[in-house]
């Protein structure tokens, strides 16, 4: 699994299993089939693809576009908009709807 530690300015496409716990300013896309594991933030949107899966302990500033699965366990200040209705939502989680 890569670790992303470091910060970013600019879209990102997650093509292998990812851990970030840096911090992404613009948009996340998850490529199909991948695992993504957020422990740091991103500032933009999140774009989950089909068969992908994304786990999120840390925060997302932007909206969620799941058509995979999606676990949200820490905080989304943004719209959730899910295709398969494939999130779950833990009841420690903080979702801000803009």
């Amino acid at each position: 699994m890569k670790i992303l530690n470091e910060k970013y300015n600019s879209d990102f496409t997650i093509e292998v299993e990812t851990n970030l716990k840096g911090i992404i300013e613009g948009n996340v896309t998850v490529r199909n089939s991948i695992i993504f594991i957020l422990n740091g933030t991103i500032s933009g949107d999140l774009t989950i693809e089909d068969k992908s899966r994304a786990i999120i302990y840390g925060t997302i500033n932007g909206d969620i576009h799941n058509f995979g699965i999606c676990e949200i366990y820490g905080t989304v200040n943004g719209k959730l908009f899910d295709s398969n209705q494939s999130i779950l939502i833990d009841e420690n989680a903080h979702i801000n709807r803009k």
